[in-house]
């Protein structure tokens, strides 16, 4: 069997999330597939006839970005390097969007409270139909195709369906009829602040990983690589099995290895949280990213990227934030249904207004009401995210969890 973890880009919700395992699930030879949404990642277990190639096409035919996490074999603080740039990106794109849709919404607060112009439904329309564009494209792209060619419904298709119903009801008022009620300004509103939400969620989940990736920087940066009868300095990418390496007082070990000549006294407590140093002579074995204190020695390499206790270390606080504790499981299984209880409700609703008042308006607004109100993901938000900012609080003072159910089980210990 074999295993592979990806870098997922662009989900917004929970719902996303059990759109992409069912996609893939879906993929004959896949046998597992647990994605954390609070560390936009995948772990896919898998063999003969599924292929990387098509477990990705899967993962893009459902509206979002995927690449495999950490190909190179590299030390581990150059794995995130890709992802991280990518989750900024996102993050500018946002915020962009959330500016934009502001000052439109707040020229159309203006034309519907103070100014008065000529053609102000149609110069609504315009505004609110670019806020549409740029500002809710999103909500369309990943809303509308899986909703109505998988019948998997997310929060998206909620914001989707909602502003999409006020707008073209709006539309209808102004070109049709004539008339000056119209809801342009609360679908822009609505789209930015929905937006605004998306903008915070992406904020904390990055916020969420930053004690991970301050665990990747202890590594060393430059390694002392023995060249012929010199030494010189290479990046600790580039240092192979069986390389003699200097160590200087007060670096940071390369890799890790074993002592070949002479005496040290290594700081290990960033491992094993014993402040007081550890007197090493010739064949004791050394680990990566610890501090040589006061003497210079030499080194023989005998593990290297993915194979460092510090690339281990950070392997199992990424499989602890990939695993799902129990709690997590419960609200996967009510989010699934969640979705499609709130667009019941909206049709329920819609239904009951109309015939009570034979208004189409008056039975509009409740339901667009219910379908946005629905949209804020803090059910399937809080609970990943609970869990990569314990597993990563943890490695920041040197606890490391190798098991969601663990620690939920912590809080039981007297």
């Amino acid at each position: 069997m074999k295993h592979i973890t990806l870098n997922i880009q662009g989900m917004s919700c929970v719902s996303c999330v059990s759109d992409i395992e069912a996609t893939v699930k879906a993929i004959a030879g896949v046998h597992s597939i647990q994605v954390n949404f609070a560390t936009s990642t995948a772990h896919i277990s898998y063999d003969a006839p599924a292929k990387v190639e098509s477990i990705i096409q899967a993962v893009k035919s459902t509206g979002y970005t995927a690449t495999v996490h950490g190909t190179k074999s590299t030390m581990p603080s150059h794995k995130h390097n890709h992802s991280s740039s990518e989750s900024s990106k996102l993050l500018s794109l946002r915020l962009y969007k959330v500016v934009f849709g502001a000052i439109i919404s707040v020229v159309l607060i203006l034309l519907d409270t103070l100014l008065t112009l000529p053609s102000e439904g149609v110069l609504g329309l315009i505004l609110t139909l670019l806020v549409l564009i740029f500002t809710s494209r999103e909500f369309y792209e990943k809303g509308i195709p899986s909703f109505l060619t998988r019948g998997r419904p997310n929060m998206d298709t909620l914001v989707a369906i909602g502003i999409s119903s006020a707008f073209l009801y709006s539309a209808y008022e102004v070109l049709a009829m004539q008339s000056v009620h119209y809801y342009f300004m609360d679908v822009a509103v609505i789209s930015t602040l929905v937006m605004l939400g998306r903008y915070l969620e992406a904020r904390s989940k990055g916020k969420a990983n930053e004690a991970l990736k301050k665990l990747l920087e202890l590594g060393a940066k430059v390694a002392h690589k023995k060249v012929k009868d010199e030494f010189i300095d290479i990046n600790v990418e580039d240092i192979t099995l069986g390389d003699e390496l200097l160590v200087k007082p007060g670096e940071k070990i390369p890799a890790d290895g074993s002592l070949l000549e002479g005496t040290a006294v290594i700081d290990e407590s960033m491992v094993t949280g014993e402040s007081i140093p550890v007197d090493k002579s010739a064949g004791d074995t050394l680990i990566g990213a610890t501090i040589n204190s006061t003497t210079s020695f030499t080194m023989k390499a005998t593990g290297v990227g993915d194979n460092t206790l510090l690339a281990q270390m950070v392997r199992l606080i990424e499989q602890a934030q990939m695993n799902k504790a129990p709690i997590q499981k419960l609200v996967d299984t009510i989010s699934k249904y969640f979705v499609w209880g709130v667009l019941v409700i909206a049709v329920i609703t819609f239904v009951s207004w109309y015939m009570i008042t034979s208004s189409f308006t008056e039975a509009l607004l409740p339901t667009v009401a219910i379908l946005i109100i629905a949209c804020p993901c803090a059910l399937g938000l809080a609970t990943p995210m609970s869990l990569v900012v314990g597993s990563g609080k943890g490695a920041e003072h040197g606890i490391l969890i190798k098991d969601a159910s663990s620690l939920e089980k912590v809080e039981k210990i007297d």
